[in-house]
């Protein structure tokens, strides 16, 4: 599903899709995530070109989901896109604890 990018405010909050390249080609994605912000901070998109997904637009959201890794993981996939093949490798912001903690990454 491609999103209408005229207008953030005149499509039904469930046809969003800021996964649609074109909002961030064109520098329109703000206007979407205001309005995430305001309406659905915590919002489901049903269909986009990678499948469906959720999106977390608010602070005190965001910082929840980071750090309660009982409830919401990162290790299946934080992106919408497969590594091309061959070059896949572990993202240090997809790991949930114990592994982010002993990564070569954090200890610095």
């Amino acid at each position: 599903m491609t999103t209408q990018l005229h207008d953030a405010y005149s499509i039904p909050l469930e046809a969003i899709d800021v996964s649609d390249p074109l909002l961030y080609q064109d520098d329109t994605w703000y206007p979407y995530f205001e309005r995430l912000r305001r309406e659905a901070p915590v919002h489901w998109c049903r269909e986009s070109r990678y499948g469906p997904y959720w999106s977390v637009c608010k602070y005190k959201d965001i910082m929840q989901v980071e750090v309660n890794h009982q409830v919401y993981s990162s290790d299946g996939a934080i992106s919408v896109l497969d590594p091309p093949k061959g070059l896949e490798r572990q993202s240090f912001i997809a790991m949930d604890p114990p592994r982010r903690a002993t990564s070569p990454i954090w200890k610095g």
